[in-house]
């Protein structure tokens, strides 16, 4: 069937391959797999029109008699795009070429077409009716049809016009073979996985993060609130320092000098949490607590007022100085107050405030009223401080009193029920008295005692509140870590719970599929592997009563167990049950082609040993030089044809009759036998060899070898390059080099040579070109030699004179040689069947196979 777009159209309901589906519906309807009314029209990816590049689209209608496949142009419907009355278009070049139509019932000869589109006549055949082949060009606008009448395929008649084809068993395509594998259930692996781990992990997980992420703000904003009251406590005791060296510099003013030594240690305290307050607020960024730093800049002025009031003229600034300092820290802590959402915490902080303003109240009024004392009368802007001073301190006691808890508030009212918090009150109402311009009485050193035995009192009950609040701080931060790690833990113990708990359950799983791994591997690594070394060696009938029973089924596994470890294990069976099968064949076909060459190097060895005979006797008869040469050609080409036939011999497992020498043979005879059977030996030299001597049993063998690496040599270098041989003794050894100067070998070539050398590598599936390697390794078994090959180098043992090509090593035992000074066997040499020649038994260790020297056709006593 012949398709311009080159490929398949497929059935737009299933997605079927619809020239893979037989089509067994009416005209005008689903030209498909019959699946659904629709016409299956499509594009086809991929493929465009050979003219206009433009997608193609596909369907198939069917027409009595026909097997149609339509191919359309999207939207062309260009006249030069359709071919005219008469012509046809090849297929793949879109162009048109006329075609004759002969008519119908003609019997001058078919034209059909073959495999390139180019017409083929058969004479004298029917010609069958064209099936609407002259409506060719007729189709609508931007369309190409080609047809394959179904009736000119051998053994198929059209059907009838107006009839479809009844669709026949041997018709209809074959249905897919159904697979083993049964569908996924509950009882599978991935429904127990899937159940058991997927599902509780993952929400595990879900609320395990989201917890974490929880505690983990909740310990970080508590991190923050710990951080921000330490700097407010901080900043609280500065307050606290900077009022006492507020009232210390005012009881100088009133002569006290006692206060100086004092004074001093207050100063270097402030001047000390100053720099801590600081560098809390350059650790803690630029963006921490900015109305406090803003606020700490007024302590730039403070050495300035201490050497006024140390010098005496301090006059009224230094008390207004100290207050605004101290009132702006007071709110800039209100407005850098640290958010949390703890009860105590806040009521603590509060109270700090509260405590803090009604002692700089009263700090401020004790300045004022000492300055009263000194002066001996109120001043009328005197008064109006007083009298603020006094209001904001009752005003934030009786705020303290709101919002301070019962022990705080227990303490303040102990320091103003004790002697110097009654005393207060009484000396205020006796200097308000003089507030009309009338002399104040009062002693400046009792007003100054009791006020500041007050103040200290306040500054006590402070600290006392502001270690509260540093401990409670404190426990809010080590309690949100102790709840994160709590969480923590949880989580992971739930997890591991989980885990442990799937592992559990998971275990029914992977204990059958860990036993069936078990199983296959020792399957794969040994019981297969010897069964099919013990089948392919065993005679047939023994090889088919190794092979194991019938596979079994899935229900073998074992109830409880996963429904794919049945099949898998199935499955592995009939695996293993398929591989010994197909071994035992192999086996077969392996002895009966081994046979078959045995068979055939035995006549071509019988043929040869009679072809050799016949030319002996040639040459004897021969005087003309000449054809004497040509003689001598043909005795050498008959020689290597002699050789590769006991190579065959010796690959197929056979023994070649043996052939040996008496005697000894010189290794030097030996290497020019070996040259002897090669093509190109004029490029052979033998450079050098110590004088040894071959026991005539190995002669052969030897040569062989010997035969088999030069000719490597001398195919693995260039023709003007020779092949170098050297022999010498090395100790109880006798090492044979035969060297060459070609392109050499990879590291890896090398190698894998070595390997066959040695006679451990498989001689199946191994190229033709390098079965010499196999001969060898099998020659040198026999003879008890290593043979090697290495990299030719310019600075070894034997000096090539360069760095490339490769050198074969061929080490030969004691027991193959004899001593050069040993008188050596006497004789000539015969084919089988001439007078003197005589055949031994092979010894032990090895036949001897093939091998000529010298020209030589056998052995003459």
């Amino acid at each position: 069937m012949r398709r311009c777009h080159g490929g398949p159209p497929r059935c737009t309901a299933c997605d079927g391959d619809l020239p893979l589906m037989r089509l067994l519906v009416s005209k005008g309807v689903n030209p498909s797999c019959g699946c659904t009314g629709e016409r299956a029209t499509r594009p086809a990816p991929g493929r465009v029109h050979a003219r206009c590049s433009r997608p193609l689209f596909t369907s198939r209608p069917w027409s009595p008699g026909t097997s149609v496949t339509v191919t359309r142009c999207a939207g062309v419907t260009d006249p030069a795009h359709r071919p005219a009355r008469g012509e046809r278009r090849e297929p793949g070049t879109g162009r048109t070429r006329r075609v004759t139509t002969r008519g119908r019932g003609s019997r001058a000869g078919t034209t059909s077409r073959n495999r390139g589109g180019e017409p083929v006549r058969t004479p004298g055949a029917p010609l069958a009716p064209p099936a609407r082949a002259t409506r060719r060009g007729r189709h609508p606008p931007g369309r190409h049809r080609t047809m394959t009448r179904t009736a000119s395929r051998p053994g198929r008649t059209a059907p009838p016009a107006g009839r479809h084809p009844e669709p026949t068993a041997a018709s209809r395509r074959p249905d897919r073979p159904r697979s083993r594998l049964r569908p996924p259930g509950p009882n599978s692996i991935r429904g127990r996985v899937a159940l058991v781990l997927a599902v509780p992990t993952c929400l595990l997980l879900v609320l395990v993060g989201v917890g974490i992420a929880d505690h983990a703000e909740r310990w970080s904003a508590a991190g923050r609130s710990a951080d921000g009251v330490e700097l407010s406590l901080d900043v609280q005791r500065l307050v606290r320092e900077l009022q006492r060296e507020h009232g210390l510099g005012t009881g100088l003013a009133v002569g006290a000098g006692r206060y100086r030594p004092e004074l001093a240690d207050t100063r270097r305290r402030v001047d000390g949490l100053r720099r801590t307050v600081g560098r809390a607020l350059e650790e803690g960024g630029p963006d921490t607590a900015p109305a406090v730093r803003s606020a700490l800049d007024a302590l730039n002025r403070l050495p300035g007022v201490r050497d006024r009031i140390d010098n005496g003229i301090a006059g009224a600034d230094g008390p207004a100085y100290f207050s605004g300092t101290i009132a702006g820290l007071n709110r800039a802590l209100a407005e850098d107050r640290p958010a949390h959402d703890d009860r105590a915490l806040t009521t603590g902080l509060e109270s700090l405030d509260r405590l803090s303003e009604a002692s700089e109240a009263l700090s401020a009024e004790r300045s004022v009223l000492t300055a009263v004392l000194v002066a001996g009368r109120f001043e009328p802007a005197d008064h109006l401080a007083f009298v603020e001073a006094r209001g904001a301190r009752t005003g934030a006691l009786a705020a303290l009193d709101r919002v301070a808890d019962p022990a705080v508030r227990s303490a303040v009212r102990e320091v103003l029920d004790s002697p110097a918090g009654l005393r207060l009150p009484e000396l205020e109402e006796e200097l308000a008295a003089g507030a009309d311009g009338r002399a104040v009485t009062v002693d400046p050193e009792e007003w100054w005692s009791t006020s500041t035995a007050v103040v200290d009192g306040l500054h006590a009950v402070q600290a006392e509140t502001a270690d509260a609040v540093a401990l409670r701080a404190g426990e809010l931060r080590a309690e949100a870590g102790r709840r994160l790690a709590a969480f923590l833990l949880l989580g992971l113990g739930v997890i591991g719970a989980a885990v442990v708990f799937s592992t559990l359950a998971a275990r029914s799983i992977t204990r059958p599929l860990t036993r069936l791994a078990r199983e296959a591997e020792d399957l794969a690594e040994h019981r297969l592997p010897e069964t099919v070394r013990a089948v392919q060696k065993a005679e047939p009938e023994e090889a088919q009563r190794m092979l194991p029973g019938p596979p079994r089924g899935p229900a073998d596994a074992g109830r409880g167990e996963p429904e794919e470890v049945g099949q898998l294990a199935a499955a592995l069976r009939r695996v293993e049950h398929t591989a010994l099968g197909l071994a035992a064949e192999q086996a077969v076909l392996r002895r009966n082609g081994t046979e078959s060459l045995a068979h055939l190097g035995r006549r071509n060895q019988q043929l040869l040993h009679r072809q050799l005979r016949l030319i002996t006797a040639l040459e004897s008869k021969e005087l003309d030089p000449d054809a004497l040469g040509e003689l001598f050609e043909l005795d050498h080409l008959a020689t290597r044809m002699r050789r590769n036939a006991d190579s065959l011999l010796l690959l197929a497992g056979e023994q070649s009759p043996p052939r040996v020498w008496n005697g000894t043979v010189p290794i030097a005879e030996v290497v020019h036998s070996a040259i002897s059977e090669v093509e190109e030996y004029r490029r052979v030299t033998l450079v050098e060899a110590a004088p040894c001597l071959v026991h005539g049993r190995w002669v052969a063998e030897l040569s062989h070898l010997l035969a088999e690496l030069i000719e490597n040599a001398l195919t693995a270098s260039p023709p003007s390059r020779p092949v170098e041989v050297y022999g010498w003794w090395d100790g109880a050894e006798y090492c044979v080099v035969v060297l060459d100067r070609g392109s050499g070998m990879s590291d890896a070539e090398l190698a894998l040579a070595n390997e066959r050398l040695a006679g451990t590598a498989e001689f199946l599936g191994t190229p033709t070109r390098r079965l010499g390697h196999f001969v060898v390794g099998a020659l040198a078994g026999r003879l008890g030699a290593r043979v090697e090959v290495r990299h030719t180098q310019a600075d070894g043992p034997v000096d090539a004179g360069h760095g490339g090509g490769v050198t074969a090593w061929i080490v030969l035992p004691r027991r193959l040689l004899v001593a050069a000074d040993v008188p050596t066997g006497a004789g000539g040499y015969a084919e089988p069947g001439e007078a003197g020649y005589r055949e031994e038994p092979v010894p032990t260790g090895g036949t001897p196979a093939g091998g000529r020297f010298e020209g030589e056709r056998g052995i003459v006593t």
